[in-house]
């Protein structure tokens, strides 16, 4: 079980993270990792993991590591929707759509109405089937029929 002081530095991470004050909420992310090590627990809160992760991302632009923290939080707790919201968000960072987009599905599959989740994959947007079905979507006619389709419609 977490200790209160971990979790009260979780939750003002939390609400910094919200207001889009990343510095602010990395370093409260990363006070409640380091009081939960200190009160000599096992294995720590993946979901704090996750966060310091996230806001490692979007306050310092150390997408590489981020990626490698969330994903080590993620191997833990798979069953948790809210890891692959914040390993989606920080694929978005580092410019990987595909991945985030498979993050995106994974953690959808286990809650259904995961509102981040569900924002991630609207601002994403839904791609339209190939104009060609049996030609790969990159083949040159798909991309000139569609290019041109979606510049009549």
């Amino acid at each position: 079980m977490a200790s209160r002081p971990a979790e009260m530095s979780f939750r003002k991470g939390l609400v910094a993270l919200d207001s889009n004050n990343y510095l602010d909420s990395l370093a409260f992310f990363e006070s409640a990792l380091n009081l939960e090590e200190r009160n000599g627990t096992a294995a720590r809160r993946m979901k704090y993991l996750s966060y310091y992760g996230l806001s490692l991302s979007l306050a310092a632009g150390r997408t590489d590591e981020a990626i490698e923290i969330c994903e080590r939080a993620l191997a833990v707790e798979f069953y948790n929707p809210d890891l692959y919201f914040n390993v989606a968000r920080v694929y978005l960072a580092a410019g990987q759509r595909r991945k985030a987009w498979r993050a995106v599905c994974q953690g959808l599959r286990l809650e259904k109405r995961h509102s981040g989740l569900l924002g991630i994959m609207r601002e994403m947007g839904v791609r339209r089937r190939p104009m060609i079905r049996f030609l790969p979507r990159n083949h040159l006619v798909n991309r000139l029929m569609g290019g041109f389709t979606s510049r009549v419609v």
